[in-house]
C-alpha cells in the first residue's frame, strides 16, 4: 500500500499541468488511465478546483470534459475512447447522476442506454450490440431500492 501511495505521488507530479487559463477556470490535466478512475479524480478532495477540467490521455487526446462545483461534477460530463469517439455522455444534478446516460461501443455505436434520478437508476434500461441492435431491456431499480 505504502509504495502504491507513493507511486501515486509520482504520477500526480509530473500528470498535473494545472490552471490553464484563470479567467475560465479551465483545467488540463493528462493522466494515465491504467491507474487512475475512469473520473480522473485522482485527486484528493481539497485539490479538487471549481471549473471545466479536461482530462487528457497521454498522447494528447481528450478522455473527459466536465464541470466542478463544490468538488462534485455538475452539468454533462463526456468520456472518450481512446480512438476519439465517445464512450460515455452522463448529466448530473448536484453531484449525482441525474436524467438519461449513454455509453458506446468503441467503434461509436451505441452500448446501453440508462436513466438516473437523484443517483438511483430507473425506467427502462436498453442494451445494445456492437452492431447496434437493441439485444435487452430491463428496468432499472438500484440496489438500495429494493
Amino acid at each position: 500500500m505504502k509504495r502504491f501511495l507513493i507511486i501515486l505521488l509520482f504520477f500526480l507530479s509530473v500528470s498535473f499541468y494545472g490552471q490553464i487559463d484563470s479567467s475560465t477556470n479551465i483545467y488540463y490535466v493528462r493522466v494515465d488511465t491504467n491507474y487512475y478512475d475512469r473520473h480522473g479524480l485522482f485527486l484528493t478532495q481539497t485539490e479538487l478546483k471549481d471549473g471545466n477540467w479536461i482530462i487528457l490521455y497521454n498522447n494528447g487526446k481528450t478522455y473527459a470534459k466536465y464541470n466542478l462545483k463544490d468538488k462534485k461534477i455538475i452539468d454533462t460530463a463526456y468520456y472518450y475512447w481512446p480512438n476519439g469517439n465517445l464512450l460515455i455522455c452522463e448529466v448530473y444534478k448536484n453531484g449525482l447522476l441525474d436524467g438519461e446516460k449513454k455509453n458506446y461501443h468503441r467503434n461509436g455505436k451505441i452500448n446501453v442506454i440508462s436513466f438516473w434520478s437523484n443517483g438511483l437508476k430507473v425506467g427502462i434500461w436498453k442494451y445494445y450490440n456492437d452492431k447496434g441492435k437493441l439485444i435487452k431491456k430491463i428496468k432499472g431499480i438500484d440496489s438500495s431500492t429494493g
